[in-house]
């Protein structure tokens, strides 16, 4: 009897417990940035306890219940994960856990009578279970103040607690959703901090710049910037000054002024057209420049396209990178892009999680029983751990699965292989392969594999390049339709100077889009593909959504894995799993 009531209770803790593991640490609304702002939430300690095990050499994939080494070589039990005891020949395994309950019993304790029990008495918990709003410590610390790592800090995000770097604390731009990144308590009095002219946010804990008034931003947190009749191009009047008094409390409010409205800045003249960036399919740019400290409406700079309309190459019948469709209508303006004709990116594959509706992620079919996605879009929902919980949509036109995808084909997995190196705090390496359990049926104008480039293979900011995903637009919302944008590769160094990604971007990644901003991946286009067309009308798969600061912002292009750096060790996977 009491054999049968430990089994009951711990049955129903794994299915509490079964929402966490699953959990994306990276919601569709969160902004995700990298070693110079956000990352994933959670922490990471590490214990390198060398010990012989046996393992489980991975054929077919991992088991339902079994977790795959980040080497993608070697499977485990998944209760074997985060005991201290190193089963994985990488280590992996006891690399991504949490400690707490010193001193206490553990909790979740190998019963494998071949594998001795751990001599150091502790409690380890998966990263991914810090910070998830269910406490799995008995101490509680896994869900207090949630540990960020040197160089992080703990606050309340738009969808919980969240960690960001100690570099972005007192800049005047606000990152927490609770102010501390900004607070007094963080950074001290006004008097040090504000400037004459700066404009006192109405809770009172900080200062933003005076041009940030009415400009569409929710800069202070609280919408004091940005009051109700800003459409009457209204003008603050309590501007901070060395002799303001500090406001002492949150309920400090700024002076609407109850005077005429200030007029809108003066622009300059537009400069003349650029030339055109290309003979076809170019683009060329004016700009202009705001003469006054008061705002100005409206863009600093104009686009349109020029030269010869495309197809700029006549695009093979057959073989990788062709799409036999005329999918080149509409406007070339994801963020700033446009509905796609169907099947003109007849290699976009939909990432889900079964049993829900829209997609979380995007990937490339390489082949007919394989595809290419963000390593982070795998070990964010843990399906390493649980790859009988992913399946992959391919043929797909629509957001959702419906009748209107006439050659909608829906996979599952027989192997995951994420890159061994793949560090989830720098994005490094972020590129896996998914085996799917059958190959897929090849159709005319709806499902074709990309072309992959030759190993260092590179690409210039004169190639034709476009990427496309149901990610995020403008509205904030997942576009029902594939979008697809034009985006120009940014050279290495603009991308890495100090006012942009300043050296982050390294030489296994590429970026993509407009110095100015406007156009970008987003939110939920993760994994999905950056293809160039060559001079022989085919098209290459480039890179892969990784990262960014935002979406769509000047001076931070989107940043994909660079695949050509990766051809090697994408064709040494796919045949030693054939």
């Amino acid at each position: 009897m009491d054999n049968h009531m430990d089994a009951a209770v711990f049955l129903l803790l794994l299915f509490a417990l079964m929402p966490a593991i699953f959990a994306s640490p990276r919601p569709l609304n969160s902004v995700h940035r990298t070693e110079a702002g956000r990352r994933v939430n959670g922490s990471m300690g590490s214990l390198r306890q060398h010990r012989p095990s046996n393992r489980v050499k991975s054929q077919d994939g991992c088991g339902p219940y079994e977790w795959a080494c980040l080497s993608g070589d070697e499977c485990i039990r998944w209760q074997w994960q985060c005991d201290t005891i190193v089963d994985c020949a990488d280590g992996s395994d006891e690399d991504m856990c949490f400690e707490c309950d010193t001193g206490s019993r553990k909790k979740r304790q190998a019963t494998d009578s071949q594998r001795p029990p751990s001599v150091i008495v502790k409690n380890l918990v998966p990263w991914n279970w810090i910070c998830d709003g269910i406490r799995d410590c008995v101490d509680g610390k896994d869900e207090r103040n949630c540990d960020c790592g040197q160089g992080l800090f703990s606050c309340l995000g738009a969808s919980g607690v969240i960690c960001v770097s100690n570099d972005w604390k007192c800049d005047h731009i606000l990152d927490c959703k609770d102010l501390k990144d900004e607070s007094i308590a963080e950074c001290g009095q006004l008097e040090s901090r504000c400037w004459e002219g700066a404009l006192v946010c109405a809770h009172g804990q900080f200062c933003v710049w005076q041009e940030w008034y009415c400009d569409g931003s929710n800069d202070c947190g609280d919408g004091s910037d940005e009051p109700p009749n800003c459409d009457q191009n209204s003008n603050i009047a309590g501007t901070w000054k060395p002799t303001t008094p500090v406001p002492t409390t949150t309920t400090t409010t700024t002076t609407i002024a109850a005077t005429t409205p200030a007029p809108p800045g003066v622009w300059s003249s537009w400069t003349d057209w650029s030339e055109c960036s290309e003979p076809c399919d170019g683009e060329k740019t004016r700009t202009r420049t705001c003469l006054t400290v008061r705002p100005c409406e409206g863009p600093s700079s104009d686009t349109v396209t020029c030269g010869d309309p495309p197809p700029c190459y006549t695009e093979p019948l057959t073989g990788c990178g062709t799409r036999q469709v005329n999918a080149y209508v509409g406007s070339h303006r994801i963020i700033g892009g446009s509905p796609a004709v169907t099947g003109a990116w007849p290699w976009l594959v939909q990432l889900k999680k079964v049993n829900t509706n829209a997609p979380y992620c995007g990937a490339v079919l390489i082949d007919s029983q394989w595809v290419a996605t963000a390593a982070h879009c795998i070990v964010g929902m843990g399906f390493h751990l649980y790859p009988e919980m992913l399946k992959l949509l391919v043929g797909k036109h629509y957001l959702t699965e419906n009748a209107y995808d006439p050659h909608e084909q829906v996979r599952t997995v027989s192997g995951i292989i994420v890159h061994s190196q793949y560090n989830q705090y720098t994005v490094k390496n972020d590129i896996a392969l998914v085996k799917m359990n059958r190959p897929v049926e090849f159709a005319h104008g709806g499902i074709n594999f990309i072309c992959l480039p030759e190993f260092g293979e590179k690409f210039s900011e004169h190639s034709t390049c476009y990427t496309a995903g149901w990610g995020l637009t403008e509205e904030n919302a997942q576009s029902h339709v594939i979008q697809e944008v034009k985006l120009p590769i940014v050279p290495h160094a603009t991308c890495n100077k100090p006012s942009s990604y300043n050296s982050y971007v390294t030489d296994k990644m590429l970026c993509a889009g407009k110095m100015a901003g406007g156009v970008d991946t987003c939110q939920g286009d993760s994994g999905g593909p950056l293809v160039c067309e060559k001079a022989d009308g085919r098209w290459y798969l480039v890179g892969i959504t990784s990262w960014g600061r935002g979406c769509g912002e000047p001076n931070y292009p989107g940043v994909y894995t660079k695949v050509s750096a990766y051809m090697d060790w994408i064709r040494l996977k796919m045949d030693q799993n054939k």
